[in-house]
């Protein structure tokens, strides 16, 4: 099973990391090491997977995390603070040299093959969006 960081931004001061460990997708959101941590609640099989974190950001606000495999959800928490700016540092694709989160020893190179990442950012939703939003979403599931 591989380990390592997939993608990285920022430093141990301030950023996020996703990244495998003991068979786990986890994502951290370090904000001035107030970590949140989020894991998958259960393995990441073997083979090609497709991985997939969301982070929905309310407007000066917290924001919601969602990590899926392969459209599965496995994965779900808030982050309760998220700075306007995570880091002057940039972005790490398969190693973390900064040592965003704890749970490892930096850089935390991925021993996997990473095919492709896609990034997709968004606004920060304004509170009244998130309720329509969340409204919406009720309304699906009935």
């Amino acid at each position: 099973m591989p380990d390592g960081a997939l993608l990285a931004v920022g430093t141990v001061n301030n950023g996020l990391c996703i990244y495998f460990k003991d068979g786990q997708l986890v994502y951290d959101h370090n904000a001035f090491t107030e970590h949140t941590v989020i894991a998958s609640s259960r393995p990441v099989p073997l083979g090609d997977v497709i991985i997939s974190v969301s982070q929905q950001r309310v407007s000066k606000g917290p924001a919601r995390v969602t990590l899926k495999i392969n459209d599965d959800i496995v994965g779900e928490g808030m982050v309760p603070n998220v700075p306007v700016m995570i880091s002057s540092v940039g972005m790490d694709i398969g190693s973390n040299p900064t040592g965003v989160s704890e749970a490892f020893t930096a850089p935390f190179v991925f021993t996997g093959i990473i095919q492709r990442i896609d990034i997709e950012t968004t606004r920060a939703l304004r509170p009244d969006d998130e309720q329509a939003l969340e409204l919406e979403q009720a309304l699906r599931t009935q």
